[in-house]
């Protein structure tokens, strides 16, 4: 079971836990394809009604290319059981893969922007930014409250810069990390752009899984020139803030 623990409960987890309640999405089949999952099985009657054709029907309308329906049960226990009322009517769906996922590219084909071409804004906790420059893993900038969908760092560069790469470092603070990530950029700080599929949530599962005390999220960008690159937290959490201990801006080796 790709969710499954013992005494010890690991980061990803929580992780996994979050992006699957808005099952089907793309983060969910994200992390499904780089995990290796073969199957997934949707018991109906632990569904509420509405609920499951509503599952359903987005799966019929989104994702036939990631979800292929496998096998349906229909069947009943000869005698009632604690299991009786809640299984007998599953869908087995087979995670469908058409082409290769690209993976992340070396580390060594990137080269860091220095800090000092670029400045960074927020509309939280404006006092603690300079943490996420100060090569310091030991402090951090954080939003000061409950993840909250809308909270972000804005980033301006002194000139427009073809940006390819950032990295938001988690230091020690491993259930601090972005739900989700949306991207903005402009020119001119008036006209924006939106990016919801820049950042993997797989590749970062595959983070909290092998590196949980080393942890990062990566976005990866177009590399067009921008002035503002606004990095905007997406999703709600009733326990955990939003903190990164470092950020960290790169462009392609061979880029000016």
């Amino acid at each position: 079971m790709v969710n499954g623990y013992s005494g010890f409960i690991p980061p990803a987890i929580h992780y996994i836990r979050n992006m699957f309640m808005g099952f089907p999405s793309w983060a969910s089949m994200d992390i499904l394809k780089v995990l290796g999952v073969d199957y997934v099985i949707l018991h109906k009657n632990m569904w509420r009604e509405k609920k499951a054709e509503k599952v359903i029907q987005n799966i019929e309308e989104n994702f036939t290319e990631d979800l292929e329906l496998e096998k349906e049960f229909l069947y009943s226990f000869k005698k009632p059981n604690v299991f009786s009322e809640i299984l007998g009517n599953d869908l087995i769906f087979k995670v469908v893969s058409i082409k290769q996922e690209k993976k992340p590219e070396e580390k060594s084909t990137y080269r860091q922007v220095p800090s000092e071409l670029w400045k960074l804004s927020s509309n939280r906790r404006a006092d603690l930014l300079s943490h996420l420059k100060d090569n310091d893993m030991r402090t951090r900038w954080t939003s000061g409250r409950i993840k909250t969908t809308g909270d972000y760092l804005l980033v301006e560069f002194k000139e427009p810069l073809a940006v390819d790469k950032v990295s938001l470092f988690q230091g020690r603070f491993t259930l601090d990390y972005a739900l989700r990530i949306r991207v903005d950029v402009s020119s001119d700080g008036k006209k924006w752009r939106s990016h919801h599929r820049l950042f993997s949530p797989g590749e970062f599962v595959t983070n909290l899984v092998y590196s949980p005390l080393d942890l990062v999220q990566n976005v990866y960008l177009p590399g067009e020139e921008i002035k503002f690159l606004k990095i905007v937290q997406v999703g709600n959490d009733k326990t955990f803030w939003w903190s990164v201990v470092e950020l960290k801006i790169y462009q392609k080796k061979g880029q000016s």
